[in-house]
């Protein structure tokens, strides 16, 4: 259960990562601290599953569900909360 809770903080903080990199991308404020935070984004799954892959292998699917499950879902709402994020038709 332990490892199905990081896997979901991990998660949350990816998402929350992710958002930072965007905006600073498309908002055209590229600079050191957005680069690390991308960097940062893209290493974070292996830096908190590769111990759980070593230590609790039973519990890898745990970690890894709740990951992929809190980044989705914290991606839904970073999108969702960010104004103009529905197309007009």
């Amino acid at each position: 259960m332990a490892c199905c809770l990081l896997g979901v903080l991990g998660g949350l903080l990816q998402a929350r990562l992710l958002a930072a990199f965007t905006r600073a991308v498309t908002s055209n404020q590229l600079d050191t601290r957005a680069v690390a935070r991308g960097v940062l984004e893209t290493f974070l799954p292996l830096l908190l599953l590769l111990p759980v892959a070593i230590f609790a292998p039973s519990q890898l699917p745990w970690a890894g569900g709740g990951m992929v499950t809190a980044l989705l879902l914290g991606t839904g709402v970073c999108l969702m909360r960010k104004k103009g994020a529905r197309p007009d038709v």
